[in-house]
């Protein structure tokens, strides 16, 4: 259930009211495909995206009555944060699953590119995927 939209650059992005979901596309291709999901965790109750200049994702909470900035500046896949979806991000991944490192919610968030909340080889076949795009 669509609640919001907007573009930056050449991705859309989709908020979901029944899921609280944010999903990311990638407009440079043809068919657009999804990037990736970031769940906020607002099912039935967020209204509404915007993505400011600055790369902040803004919505509202309807459930709560409130503003909720996201201070997101990576693209799904970017695990650690460097602004370049790489073989480091893949290596990272390895290392959440191997439990060697314990991600934080945004690097969780990032590395869940299919949105199932788990983080395996499923996502990092996304990973390269992207890289494999770009």
């Amino acid at each position: 259930r669509p609640s919001g939209i907007d573009i930056y650059e050449d991705r859309l992005i989709v908020s979901d009211y029944a899921t609280g979901d944010l999903i990311f596309y990638d407009l440079s291709v043809m068919p657009v495909t999804e990037l990736g999901r970031l769940s906020t965790g607002n099912e039935n109750s967020i209204m509404g995206i915007k993505i400011s200049p600055d790369l902040k994702l803004w919505y509202v909470n309807y459930a709560s009555n409130e503003l909720v900035r996201l201070d997101v500046n990576t693209m799904p896949g970017d695990v650690n944060f460097d602004e370049i979806v790489n073989i480091l991000d893949i290596i990272t991944i390895v290392n959440f699953i191997l439990g060697t490192i314990n991600p934080d919610p945004s690097q969780f968030s990032a590395a869940d590119l299919n949105g199932d909340g788990n983080v395996n080889i499923l996502d990092i076949i996304n990973v390269i995927n992207i890289i494999l795009d770009n």
